[in-house]
């Protein structure tokens, strides 16, 4: 497996990377990052794999996260509810409580929590299908 990209788009963007393992790589946020820059930065990680899948902290997943999608060739994960700010930062915190003295503004809170989420759905998958 290679990394998840947890994204919050937005005038300013978040972005979060972690890897198979759990590890997380960067936590950043800029204003005006398009496409090209944010598939640049990811690429600067490649070390660390490919992208494997995007996580967004909405349901309806937003152009920035579909596009890409497209050009990386990912699947994108998404919760069925909205992430409210309460609940990103309970799943950063019980994920590492230290997380959050690191964290500089909501996208970046956005984007982890995000990535955490999609990590913990597919290890769950990844633990439920080698039981059978």
């Amino acid at each position: 497996m290679g990394v998840i990209l947890g994204l919050d788009p937005g005038m300013t963007v978040g972005l979060a990377l972690i890897d198979d393992r759990g590890n997380i790589i960067i936590i950043d946020s800029r204003k005006h990052f398009n496409v090209s820059k944010i598939i640049s930065l990811v690429n600067s990680y490649n070390s660390y794999g490919s992208v494997e899948v995007i996580a967004a902290d909405t349901v309806r997943i937003p152009k920035l996260l579909l596009r890409i999608s497209a050009k990386l060739g990912t699947g994108i994960i998404n919760p069925k509810k909205d992430l409210t700010i309460k609940r990103k930062k309970d799943i950063v915190i019980k994920y590492d409580k230290d997380l959050l003295k690191g964290i500089k503004n909501k996208h970046e809170l956005a984007a982890l929590a995000s990535s955490i989420y999609a990590y913990k759905k597919l290890k769950f998958l990844e633990r439920k299908l080698s039981f059978h």
